[in-house]
């Protein structure tokens, strides 16, 4: 039976249609979440009062409310219905909360979700008596912090914060309110800019009392007013009152005239997240310093808008008020100013895959700050500079730019800048395979943010480490650093942050097959990133939602998903991007046996990887066409590109990507029965990844071993290996190793002519995919089940498993599949004497493999068919057959394909404080990657 969740919504008037929304985000939560978690919610809220006795009745509401298990408060500009009988409450939605809270402080039940609706700047700072008591008891929340309340901005804004919530209780995966509260610390420049301008007002009123010319006294005064009320409200920003700083800078924003003050609030707003309101006052400034004036106001304000055009990722309305911005200053010779205007867009220029571009305009940000001797601004380029050759794969280059960087900070006493360039230095020896490295550089990050108390540091520190122990295999450690971040992130109301942590979530959640989770993590990623309208964000999950669904075996939504990435990331111009999804989009065709497709989209994205000079796609891409090549059973060619691929990973010292490489020639030389030759390239493997504690990597090698070891006719030895990879598979619960390991396994049992124990893990085989819904595991589980009830006379049986094989593969539009589907049902009914339809099969699947270009397989059925023609003693077209297969054979034998899996750990260029720029090592969610995906 399911848990029953009652629910009350309590809100005034003007939130109706949310109301509405609340409702059907229950029905939604009921019919899907629901099901899985067994947990049913029941919606409350005043209308249920008013259709039990035709009236709202209070009396009906506060029993709902006595009762829920959680309570939700939805307000936005009004305060409520007037209570005249609820003393001393002046609504019943005020009434409502406290009786609530009351239960609460009394038992911790119900949990209570408060959730404001935004409102812009200008009617904060002009609010009505009904508005006033919104923004007092947002205060009063604050103040206490026994509740928490969130932002929401729109429809689908508000619809994600519910579905999140009540998901989160459901699972009793809610965070505890923290006691400290959230300090917006706000530069220390424009606070110095705030406090030149009060002494100038005092000057100017004492100057005009003097000259008794009071008309000019009342307008200083007037203006040291706002000044102090600016002042004011960074101290309350600094201690944590946000909400009471927040609505001092509203009411400035919408009052004040002074740019310094308007300079002030766009900090703050920046640094709290609300986007909307640092826009009305960067335009503001803009409108009132003069559009077309050559001022460093008019100049600032343009730095201003275009970083935030850049962070909603309209990077040629950035690119043009960044130019706006440096051609005042450059008029001005205003050196400083230049100097973070190139740095500027030098970050958008990255940001577009531009790299040339970028690089030479960090080198003049650069060339200005060594002129000038200003070092804060020397470590920032160095630090951008590190990032930029990281991207290109020049990683020797990019170490000495961090630790050049490093050096300068240290030598400054700047914390923040040590922390961020430890950050570059961890995901730059991670990105090396020098994983122990890696994690002492993110730990002393960790380090000096918790103690500086930069939350939004630790986040990314936190999440770094996430994606570090995700790569060791250490998934636990890599959950429990992703949830630390994500909850550092709601707490700062960081809605970027918390996409890229859902993100990183949805991936972790994949790697452990748990693709449900992982699709919910990718979709709340995705919702904030459109709120945001942060279209680089839309893209990374697009392609994240690619590769799940395509791991499910559904190609058309996987297609539909890396086409919308690769078109956000074609109107954004970002070429890595674009890379990203030609290669996922080359993997998706192969896997279809498109191959020509496949091809096609894999030299575009190294057509892209070259022209960037990023050496690391280079090699993905090589790694990719060399897997290509290798299913054509072009060896020669396959050969060449996984060298290149290897020499290029050497270069780099990408060691996870070395011992990727060296499985793949390890595959290839056993599919020329090579075997000694294939057996140093796994054991190279092997020691590379034991030594990073790669424990995927360690199962490939085994299964890979084991298949080395089956073809010596050492099977000992291979059950060994098998039973090692399956053994380290079940722990990572990594579906695609258990079904090798389980498959291979079976195929091992069935040669020893141990049937019942073949039977037995082909039936373990089937039963796990079925668990984990994976339709390409299945429909192997049932081909191999095929051939051993072939092998043991059951042909009915083996019919019927064939036929299940076929139906998936069809479903999936698994070309591959489909045509050994066929080759079995062929041999199959040869067996059974029926030839016609043998025959029919045959050609069938001869078709598919032409067009697949798989040339051991259209032996094989060349082969088939001339033992067909012979048993029918048709020797002439028997012996046209064989020679046909002769004509083709080059190379015995078949090999396994290695898996490698490429994450993505994009380190994120932040803007620091003002305009100027400070490069940071972050977390990151995938986006795509280049993989070469193993055969079953």
């Amino acid at each position: 039976m399911k848990k029953q969740i009652s629910v009350f919504i309590a809100s005034p008037g003007d939130v109706a249609n949310e109301r509405q929304l609340f409702k059907n985000t229950i029905n939604e939560l009921n019919a899907g979440f629901g099901d899985g978690a067994g947990v049913e919610f029941m919606s409350l809220g005043w209308e249920d009062s008013l259709a039990s006795t035709g009236r709202r009745n209070q009396a009906v509401i506060n029993e709902y409310i006595d009762q829920c298990d959680v309570f939700i408060l939805v307000m936005y500009r009004r305060w409520g219905l007037a209570a005249p009988d609820a003393s001393p409450y002046s609504s019943y939605t005020e009434e409502e909360f406290h009786r609530a809270f009351g239960r609460w402080r009394k038992g911790k039940k119900p949990e209570i979700f408060v959730f404001f609706k935004r409102v812009d700047a200008e009617s904060e700072g002009d609010a009505g008596p009904q508005l006033k008591k919104v923004m007092d008891f947002r205060k009063q929340l604050e103040d206490t912090r026994q509740v928490l309340y969130h932002y929401f901005d729109d429809e689908n804004s508000f619809v994600a914060e519910i579905d999140r919530h009540l998901r989160a209780y459901a699972k009793n995966e809610l965070s505890e309110p923290e006691p400290e509260k959230e300090l917006v610390v706000l530069p220390l420049a424009a606070l110095s800019e705030v406090e030149l301008a009060r002494e100038l007002a005092k000057q100017k009123i004492a100057e005009a009392d003097l000259a008794r010319n009071a008309e000019q006294a009342a307008l200083w005064k007037l203006e040291m007013m706002q000044l102090d009320i600016a002042d004011d409200a960074a101290r309350l920003a600094k201690v944590g009152q946000i909400e009471h700083a927040r609505q001092k800078f509203a009411e400035l924003v919408a009052e004040t005239g002074e740019l310094r003050i308007l300079s002030l609030a766009y900090e703050f707003y920046l640094r709290t997240g609300d986007f909307d309101a640092a826009f009305s006052a960067a335009e503001k400034r803009l409108t009132i310093s003069g559009p077309e004036e050559k001022s460093a106001e008019t100049a600032a304000a343009y730095g201003n808008l275009g970083f935030l055009y850049r962070t909603k990722g309209e990077l040629a309305r950035a690119e043009d008020m960044y130019l706006k911005s440096l051609a005042i200053n450059e008029a001005l010779v205003c050196k400083e100013e230049m100097a973070n205007q190139f740095g500027n867009l030098g970050n958008l220029y990255h940001t577009k895959g531009e790299l040339a571009r970028a690089e030479d305009m960090y080198l003049k940000a650069l060339a200005i700050n060594e002129a000038v001797e200003r070092k804060e601004g020397i470590a920032n380029q160095y630090g951008n500079l590190g990032i930029l050759y990281s991207t290109k794969g020049e990683l020797a280059r990019a170490e000495d730019m961090y630790l050049k960087a490093l050096a300068i900070e240290e030598m400054l006493g700047r914390k923040e800048g040590m922390a961020n360039q430890y950050g570059n230095l961890g995901i730059l020896y991670s990105t090396k395979g020098e994983l122990a490295r890696a994690e002492d550089m993110y730990l002393k990050a960790l380090a000096i943010e918790e103690v500086l108390g930069r939350r939004e540091g630790m986040a990314n520190q936190h999440g770094n480490l996430g994606i570090l122990y995700s790569t060791k295999g250490e998934l636990s450690r890599a959950e429990d650093m992703y949830l630390k971040a994500l909850a550092i992130e709601e707490v700062l109301g960081r809605r970027e942050g918390m996409a890229n942590q859902y993100g990183n979530l949805g991936i972790l959640y994949s790697t452990k097959g748990e693709l449900a989770r992982a699709e919910d993590m990718y979709l709340k990623a995705l919702d904030i990133e459109k709120v945001l309208g942060r279209r680089e964000g839309m893209a990374n999950q697009y392609g994240n939602l690619g590769i799940l669904y395509s791991t499910k075996g559904e190609p058309e939504r996987a297609e539909e998903m890396y086409l919308k990435s690769l078109a956000i990331e074609e109107v954004l111009g970002r070429k890595e991007g674009m890379a990203s999804d030609y290669g996922n989009l080359g993997i998706l065709y192969k896997t279809r046996g498109e191959l020509e497709r496949a091809e096609d989209m894999y030299l575009k994205s190294l057509a892209i990887e070259e022209a960037l000079g990023r050496k690391e796609g280079m090699a993905n891409q090589y790694g990719n066409i060399g897997n290509l090549y290798e299913m054509r059973g072009e060896l020669e060619r396959s050969e060449e590109m996984y060298l290149k691929s290897l020499a290029i990973n050497k270069v780099l010292g990408r060691q996870e990507s070395m011992a990727s490489d060296y499985g793949n020639l390890g595959v290839l030389y056993q599919t020329r029965n090579e075997l000694e030759r294939a057996e140093e390239m796994f054991q190279k493997s092997f020691f590379i990844n034991e030594a990073l504690g790669n424990k995927d990597g360690i199962a490939n090698t085994y299964w890979n071993l084991g298949t080395l070891y089956s073809m010596k006719g050492d099977l000992a030895h291979a059950e060994v290996m098998y039973q090692k990879a399956l053994s380290f598979a079940l722990r990572l619960n990594d579906q695609d190793s258990v079904t090798h390991a389980y498959g291979k396994l079976g195929t091992l049992y069935q040669t020893r002519e141990d049937l019942e124990r073949a039977e037995e893990t082909y039936q373990k085989l089937l039963s796990f995919n079925e668990k984990h819904g994976n339709k390409d595991g299945m429909a192997s589980a049932y081909g191999k089940l095929g051939s051993l009830f072939m092998a043991k006379g059951s042909f009915d049986m083996a019919e019927n498993m064939y036929q299940n094989a076929l139906v998936i593969n069809e479903e999936l539009v698994n070309k591959e599949g489909i045509a050994d589907a066929y080759g079995n049902l062929g041999v199959l009914h040869n067996a059974r004497g029926d030839s016609e339809y043998a025959e029919k099969m045959y050609l069938k699947a001869l078709l598919i493999e032409e067009e697949l270009g798989r040339k051991e397989a259209i032996v094989n059925i060349y082969n088939n068919l001339g033992y067909l023609y012979s048993t029918r003693s048709d020797l002439k077209q028997a012996e046209g057959m064989y020679q046909k297969a002769r004509a083709i054979l080059k190379v015995p034998g078949h090999g396994d394909y290695s898996t490698r899996k490429q994450v993505f750990m994009r380190q994120i260029l932040k803007d620091g404080q003002g305009s100027e720029i400070s490069a940071k090592g972050s977390q990151s969610s995938r986006h795509g990657g280049s993989n070469i995906k193993e055969r079953p």
